[in-house]
């Protein structure tokens, strides 16, 4: 089983970021936004999401409901 440090590391990767940042908490989960070197051209911008041991990408309509809390 991974740990969470591994899970994370490993979407990073998925994500082809080159760092992630942990950005707080919300909606119960605690959010780490991808660093990447060069901003990718296309895409949403996804975040990963970790409650406990969950550990996974935002869907589309989280990473559109996050930007709206981040930017309120």
């Amino acid at each position: 089983m991974k740990s969470v440090k591994e899970a994370i590391d490993a979407l990073v990767d998925e994500l082809g970021a080159e760092n992630v940042q942990e950005r707080g908490e919300w909606n119960g989960y605690t959010v780490y936004e991808p660093q990447y070197s060069q901003m990718p051209v296309i895409g949403y911008p996804y975040v990963i999401l970790v409650k406990g041991d969950e550990v996974r990408i935002s869907t589309v309509d989280e990473s559109l409901d996050y930007i709206n809390y981040v930017n309120r």
